[in-house]
């Protein structure tokens, strides 16, 4: 069985690790600094906004694949896939604009990032639930 909504989540969620990767191996060779931050808040923030979409992303992929190969519709896994997309980008523009501090943008990314995992697992618990053994 194929998983299409999956494969393209994973081609564009790739494409956005790589473009966060890039910025911090740029501040890096900008600055000189091999490991760490070297003490240089804009390294750190950009660090930590790669961290943050690296701690959740491959696990919405897990879930959607999952959700996938049982049967969830499409429209299901474009909402929480595309959720998770937008709120992952505001996330990440709010922590480079505010360097670390409050944004409504980091915030709402956040949120958003949650309820796209929760969405994630209700369909799978909806799903479990009501198979047809």
């Amino acid at each position: 069985m194929l998983a299409p909504a999956t494969a393209f989540y994973a081609v564009v969620f790739v494409v956005l690790k790589l473009i966060l990767v890039w910025r911090v191996v740029a501040l890096r060779q900008q600055l000189g600094v091999g490991v760490g931050d070297g003490g240089h808040q804009q390294l750190n923030v950009a660090s930590r906004i790669h961290g943050n979409y690296i701690e959740s992303m491959p696990l919405m992929l897990v879930l959607m694949f999952i959700a996938e190969m049982n049967g969830v519709a499409y429209a299901a896994l474009h909402t929480v896939g595309g959720l998770f997309l937008v709120s992952r980008i505001g996330h990440a523009w709010g922590m480079h604009e505010a360097q670390g501090r409050w944004h409504a943008a980091r915030a709402a990314g956040v949120a958003g990032t949650w309820l796209a995992l929760l969405g994630a697992c209700g369909l799978l618990v909806y799903n479990v639930l009501t198979i047809r053994y």
